[in-house]
């Protein structure tokens, strides 16, 4: 959907900790493909609510390219809103109901 609003042809394959990505040029019958691996870190949350805002806005043309690379750029630098062993109260069994 991104990629429609941004007018890029392109497909997107995602599966766990690795993303395909193929960017077609029509005027040239190329493709460029790009492998997007990832480690096995956790995932931060955090960011990832706060990066599909973004994605959210673009797709609803609220904010343009520029400003959403400038917000990604900030949520990747930044430190993580909690640190792994306060995130691990989170995944303990019943924790919900403290």
């Amino acid at each position: 959907m991104t990629a429609r609003v941004l007018e890029i042809d392109g497909q997107f394959l995602y599966i766990p900790r690795c993303m395909i990505i193929s960017f077609d040029d029509l005027a040239t019958h190329t493709t460029e493909m790009h492998l997007v691996r990832v480690g096995q870190e956790s995932v931060d949350l955090g960011k990832l609510s706060d990066t599909h805002e973004i994605y959210k806005e673009v797709v609803h043309d609220v904010i343009g390219v520029e400003e959403a690379i400038q917000r990604l750029d900030t949520i990747i630098s930044r430190k993580p809103k909690f640190n792994q062993w306060s995130a691990l109260f989170y995944y303990l069994p019943g924790a919900d109901s403290y």
